[in-house]
Order: C-alpha cells, then structure tokens, then sequence
C-alpha cells in the first residue's frame, strides 16, 4: 500500500489547460475526469456549466508563479490537496483571459505542464455562440472577443507552439479528446 503511495506521488500529473473560449477547455477536463480518473478544478468563477466542485484556494501561489516564476509552492499546494483523491493527475482549467508565456512554461517543468488548446477565431466562435445558446447566457460576439483577443495576440508567438494542441481539424470539427489526450501525454 504505501509503495503505491510513494509511486502515485512520484508519477502524479498536474496539467494546466489554457486556451480561448470555446475551444473546448471545460470539455476536455470533463473527459480526463470521466474517462481516465483525473480530478478536475475549474479556476474559472464565469463557466455556469461546472461549478468548481473542488474549491482551491490558490491565489497566492499562483501569483507567486506568474509574477516570480516560482512554480513549487503551487505545485505542493495542488499536490497536498488532492494527490490522495486521484491516480492520474489533476487538471486546473483556466478562463480564456488567463496567460501565461513560455518562459513561465519552461519555470514550471518538473512540477506541471501548462498547455494551450487552440482553435482558430471561427470555430472557436461558432462553439462559444453555440453554448451560449444552449445554456440559456446572453454572452454575444463581442464578449467573446473582448475576452479572447489578448488570447490570440500570445498564441500568435512562436515561442508558445511546443505547448499548443490543435482542438479542431481543419473542416472545423472537433478533434477527439483521445486524440488530444494522446499529444498531451507525449508534451
């Protein structure tokens, strides 16, 4: 038993998920949850689909990561909290307005992968409209780019693209969430 402890301790994934809205960021965690046993916190307060069922009082070292690059008291806060609840991982998701560039990237290596999922404006529109409509919110298209554009300027910069995975295929449908998982694996 214990060795089993020690060994989930070891290998435990902790995966940032970034990305615009509508790329499917809520959709993916959901997957990670259901299908491969991942606890998912959602650090997103305007996502009505999914309550944070896991409350995280990380504000404090996240802002020691974003604004000294010091990534291990976030990573012992999460890892503390809830590394006896899961055998996989745990996947934080983000609003689409929360960014981070690759050096804060390469500063968390070793203690947790930040990812972006990434579609083009228009599907990542079209999934955002859809949503909104099947929720019953009135967030409109200029919400949307209100909150997205700084979004796509950061993922505009080369220097992000070994962390990004594509959400769509190129006719604009979506990608599996297999297959997204997979790549995430091989980052």
């Amino acid at each position: 038993m214990a060795f089993a402890f020690i060994r989930n301790f070891i290998n435990l994934n902790i995966v940032f998920i970034l990305g615009p809205s509508g790329v499917g960021k809520t959709t993916f965690c959901e997957y990670l949850s259901d299908q491969h046993n991942w606890i998912h916190l959602n650090h997103d307060d305007n996502d009505p689909r999914l309550p944070n069922k896991n409350p995280l009082e990380i504000e404090e070292e996240l802002n020691l990561f974003v604004s000294g690059f010091n990534a291990r008291p976030l990573y012992r806060k999460i890892r503390n909290e809830f590394m006896w609840r899961t055998r996989r991982g745990i996947v934080l998701s983000f609003p689409s307005n929360f960014l981070i560039g690759a050096d804060h990237i390469r500063a968390a290596k070793g203690y947790f992968k930040i990812l972006y999922l990434y579609g083009n404006r228009q599907n990542c529109l079209n999934a955002f409209n859809e949503r909104e409509r099947l929720i019953g919110r009135d967030f409109d298209e200029d919400h949307w780019r209100y909150y997205n554009h700084k979004t796509y300027e950061a993922l505009d910069c080369p220097g992000l693209r070994p962390w990004v995975i594509e959400a769509f295929h190129q006719d604009g449908t979506r990608k599996s969430m297999a297959k997204i998982y997979e790549k995430i694996v091989r980052i």
